[in-house]
């Protein structure tokens, strides 16, 4: 259901009202990048999902985060920052920004997804992946991303 919503595009410019823009399903992806629980640095707001082929277990360290800019920035999303990472008993909530867009309007095409490889350097265990930006408040939670809910992954 994640995947339709994100297939959605939008074709306003987003000059006036800006609209987060979802990004398109068989968007090619940009290189790998690596992330370890640090606070990432300030950025635009961004949403992620996993590949469909993902298969995180609860021994799992590591997985890779499809990320897209939230915002309108002509069907690109640019440099992915680091993500804050906040690990908790029963869930870990990852937070990601992208460098943030140049002044002026753009248009809402969809934005890319871009991989990142996230390190969580400590076992998934029974804990689920949030994505942090769908949280109640924050600037993705109303949009089409997250409208289902925050929760990107649950260990069974």
């Amino acid at each position: 259901m994640l995947l339709l919503a994100m297939g959605a595009t939008l074709t306003s410019a987003c000059e006036a009202d800006p609209e987060p823009s979802p990004a398109q399903p068989g968007s090619t992806t940009e290189v790998e990048r690596r992330a370890s629980p640090t606070t990432g640095a300030g950025g635009d707001a961004a949403v992620w999902v996993l590949p469909e082929d993902s298969s995180l277990q609860k021994s799992s360290t590591r997985f890779t985060a499809l990320v897209s800019r939230l915002g309108c920035n002509g069907g690109v999303t640019g440099e992915v920052l680091a993500p804050q990472i906040r690990p908790g008993k029963s869930e870990i909530i990852v937070t990601f920004t992208v460098v943030p867009k140049a002044p002026g309007a753009a248009s809402c095409p969809g934005n890319n997804q871009v991989a990142y490889e996230v390190d969580l350097q400590e076992a998934l265990g029974d804990r689920a992946l949030i994505d942090g930006e769908c949280l109640p408040g924050e600037e993705g939670a109303t949009t089409s991303f997250c409208t289902a809910e925050a929760t990107r992954f649950k260990p069974r």
